[in-house]
C-alpha cells in the first residue's frame, strides 16, 4: 500500500524507480540562494582567496573560470585571453583581491559557470561549517524526501551548484543533515540543464531507464528537456518562482504532498 500524504489537495500518482530534484526553487526558495547565499560568497571571496590562494583546488577552480570566460566580453577578466596567463598589470600580491572583484562581477551577472560553481562552493563550505549558513526547506520537502527513501526510491540531485554545494546544503538544512537519503548528484559537470542530452547521460549514469526516471525542477526549459530525453517530469510551483508559460503542459504541484509516488517493480 502506498502511504499518502494527508492532503486536502488533488494529487498526482506516478510509479517511477528513481526521483531527481532541483534545488533553488524546488526544495528551498530562490530568496534564500539569492539573497543570502550569493551575497554571503561576494562578500566572503576576497578574504578567503586570501587565506586560501595556495590551495590547488582553488588555483584549479580559478583555472575553469578562465576557461569558462574565453571568448565572452560582458565584464573584464584578470586573466590573459589564451592560456589563461595572468594579466600583466595585475602583481601577485593583488591577485587574490582582482580574483575577488572578478567573482563579484560573475555573481551579480548571476553566472551558471562551471568553475564560479566550484570556488562558490568552497567558500559556502566554510560558511555551513562555521554555522553561518543553515539550508531552510520548504515544510513539506523533509516528510516526502523520507517517505520516498522508505519506499525503496532512489534519490538524486541535479543543481547548477557544484556537486560539493549541494552536499553540503543538504547536510546542513533546517531539518538536521538529509544527506544519506540520495545517492547521486549531478552538475553543470554533466552538461547544461536545459539540454536534453544531460538527462540522457544521468539516466545512464544512474543505470535506469529514461521513462523511469521523474525530474522534479521549477524551470520550464529544464522540464521541457528532460521530457524530451523520455522522463517523467513535473513543474514545482514555489512563492517567488518565474510563472510558467500559459500553454505548459507539464503538470505542476506547489507541494510534495501533492504527488503520490510508488516504487516500480
Amino acid at each position: 500500500m502506498t502511504n499518502k500524504p494527508v492532503t486536502n489537495k488533488p494529487v498526482i500518482e506516478l510509479q517511477v524507480q528513481a526521483i531527481v530534484i532541483d534545488i533553488e526553487g524546488t526544495v528551498s526558495s530562490i530568496q534564500f540562494v539569492h539573497e543570502v547565499m550569493f551575497p554571503f560568497a561576494s562578500q566572503a571571496a576576497e578574504q578567503f582567496l586570501q587565506e586560501r590562494w595556495e590551495d590547488a583546488e582553488v588555483q584549479q577552480a580559478i583555472d575553469q573560470m578562465a576557461k569558462d570566460w574565453a571568448g565572452k566580453t560582458s565584464f573584464s577578466a584578470p586573466l590573459d585571453d589564451g592560456n589563461w596567463r595572468w594579466n600583466s598589470e595585475v602583481p601577485a600580491t593583488g591577485r587574490p583581491m582582482a580574483v575577488a572583484q572578478w567573482v563579484r562581477q560573475l555573481i551579480a551577472d548571476d553566472s551558471k559557470t562551471t568553475g564560479l560553481k566550484h570556488l562558490q562552493g568552497m567558500i559556502w563550505k566554510d560558511g555551513f561549517h562555521a554555522g553561518l549558513l543553515t539550508a531552510p526547506l520548504f515544510p513539506d520537502v523533509p516528510p516526502a524526501l523520507q517517505r520516498w527513501s522508505d519506499q525503496g526510491l532512489q534519490l538524486a540531485v541535479y543543481s547548477s551548484g557544484s556537486i560539493a554545494a549541494q552536499k553540503l546544503f543538504f547536510q546542513h538544512t533546517n531539518s538536521g543533515n538529509l544527506l544519506s537519503l540520495f545517492s547521486s548528484h549531478f552538475d553543470t559537470t554533466t552538461g547544461g540543464k536545459r539540454a536534453s542530452s544531460s538527462y540522457r547521460a544521468i539516466a545512464e549514469r544512474m543505470g535506469r531507464d529514461a521513462c523511469q526516471l521523474l525530474f522534479l525542477s521549477d524551470v520550464y526549459e529544464e522540464l521541457t528537456a528532460a521530457k524530451e530525453a523520455g522522463w517523467q517530469a513535473i513543474a514545482v510551483v514555489r512563492p517567488g518562482n518565474a510563472p510558467l508559460p500559459q500553454n505548459c503542459s507539464i503538470p505542476a504541484i506547489q507541494s510534495f504532498d501533492e504527488l503520490v509516488v510508488s516504487a516500480t517493480r
